[in-house]
Parts: structure tokens; sequence; C-alpha cells
């Protein structure tokens, strides 16, 4: 299995890798949108673990992009935006699930 990780937060995202790494899973990551979207659109991933408030280009606009072009990977936002209307914004949006931070992994 390979996953993508673009979160922003530093200790985050090493968290996530360290902790999917010790399950076994590889992983990318980028801190950016724009590095984000780069590595989804021109790589092959199981999963993305996406936040939504980034740098550059926002989660949102990610995963429009991702819809729209021929990439069909399973999206998991991960979001501080814990509000109703964000998930559901985010699931019509084309999101497979939608966890909100703070989590236990």
């Amino acid at each position: 299995m390979k996953l993508l990780i673009i979160e922003d937060s530093s200790p985050l995202r090493r968290s996530l890798v360290v902790g999917f790494n010790n399950l076994g899973i590889t992983t990318d990551e980028a801190s950016n949108g724009t590095d984000g979207l780069s590595l989804a659109l021109h790589n092959p991933y199981d999963i993305i673990i996406l936040d939504l408030m980034l740098p550059g280009i926002d989660g949102m606009d990610i995963l429009k992009q991702l819809r729209k072009s021929t990439v069909q990977t399973r999206v998991i936002i991960l979001s501080a935006n814990n509000q109703r209307q964000d998930r559901i914004n985010g699931l019509l949006q084309g999101a497979d699930d939608y966890l909100t931070k703070p989590f236990s992994f």
C-alpha cells in the first residue's frame, strides 16, 4: 500500500509518516498544496490524506482538481474544520471520508 500525506503541520505530518511506516505502509509527503497536487497527479497512491488549510493550493481545490482528472484515488480529509457543513462539503466534492483534528492514531 502507498499513501500520500498532504499536511502543512510538520509535527503532525511526521507523526503520520512514522505511524504508517511502522504499520508497513509506504508514504510520500507534502507540506503544501502545490507539491501535494503534483505528487497526487503524477504518482499512483492507494489513499491520500488531505488537510484542507494548506499554503499554496488549499485542500478543497486539490480535491476538486483530482476529481476532475483521471485520478480516482481514495481521499480522506483530515481537517480542523469540524462543522457539519464542512464535512458535508468535503464529501460532496468527492472525499471518501472526513476526519477531524484532533484524532487518535
